[in-house]
């Protein structure tokens, strides 16, 4: 019996944990139709050592259209054949139920549009280090929902005719080429067209490490996020694309002016702030001061 799931896995670089991604997928109670590696930039041993994969489940490795993790995700889009997409990234694992309780979950509430889980934090051994507490339920109408990304973007299953209505993922804010808070612009753009909910239960471990794209832009993701929030907030169809480099960007008066006009004060000095202490590596203790940041920005959208 078909499932009618594509699981969608972009993929860059040595992808050293990708093969347990698939390992934790070939365990499911309920096996996805397709399994799509869009292969961004992945090296010639990286595909090499997922060739197993190829006789054990419906797996194929699809070239991206362009570059990034943006155009990786819609090239994804753009080919799966399933009603359904299952994001996970390549360096996380899935719970063997997951698929099969998102997709009761969506079969049983047409209004619901894109469904979450809780997730079990891992480091690089496997070794679990933490559990996330992601607001369950209904998120659409969550306080913090429009200044701050409240769900896990590899824990997710979601219709492929949703996210194709809203135009896919799309790239307006890039920290030294890396697209940043692509998932929240993503959110925030479906919940215009349903619910967006989360499964109070742990179903995908969530790898944490230093090489992951998230922790060599922690810098990037707490300027852009507002600058996300703002945006969509003015619902433009084509907004202002920012691209820092180097901590510096020619559009960064812009980014700040948008923040101002619809997030206040308060936040375009805080974002402000982080942009000069990305700059300031070698004299200001930077690990202090993003948790400080991080407190601000945290008690401003509440």
């Amino acid at each position: 019996m078909k499932s009618d799931v594509s699981i969608l896995i972009p993929s860059q670089g040595p992808s050293r944990f990708l093969s347990e991604t698939l390992e934790s997928i070939l365990m499911s109670s309920t096996q996805p139709d397709e399994i799509l590696i869009i292969d961004d930039g992945m090296t010639t041993e990286a595909k090499a050592s997922i060739e197993k994969f190829l006789s054990l489940m419906p797996m194929q490795i699809q070239k991206s259209h362009g570059k990034g993790l943006v155009d990786a995700l819609n090239t994804g889009l753009e080919v799966a054949k399933s009603n359904y997409i299952c994001r996970i990234d390549n360096d996380d694992l899935m719970v063997e139920n997951r698929i099969e309780i998102q997709l009761a979950h969506l079969a049983a509430n047409e209004d619901v549009v894109a469904v979450g889980s809780q997730c079990v934090y891992i480091n690089e051994k496997s070794l679990i280090t933490g559990t996330s507490s992601y607001p369950a339920g209904l998120i659409n109408e969550e306080s913090q929902f429009r200044t701050k990304c409240l769900i896990a973007h590899p824990s997710t299953m979601y219709l492929k005719d949703a996210a194709l209505s809203i135009g896919g993922y799309r790239s307006i804010f890039r920290w030294n080429g890396i697209d940043i808070a692509e998932d929240f612009d993503f959110w925030l753009r479906l919940s215009r067209v349903g619910r967006i909910e989360i499964i109070d239960e742990f179903l995908t471990k969530y790898r944490q490490h230093n090489s992951q794209l998230s922790s060599s832009s922690a810098h990037g993701v707490l300027i852009g996020t507002p600058y996300v929030s703002a945006v969509n907030m003015e619902m433009k169809i084509l907004p202002q694309k920012i691209e820092f480099w180097n901590s510096r960007s020619k559009d960064e008066l812009i980014l700040l002016q948008t923040i101002q006009r619809n997030l206040g004060r308060k936040m375009c000095l805080a974002t402000y702030l982080m942009i000069i202490s990305s700059r300031r590596r070698s004299i200001w203790k930077i690990r202090y001061f993003q948790q400080l940041l991080l407190k601000i920005i945290s008690s401003l959208s509440n």
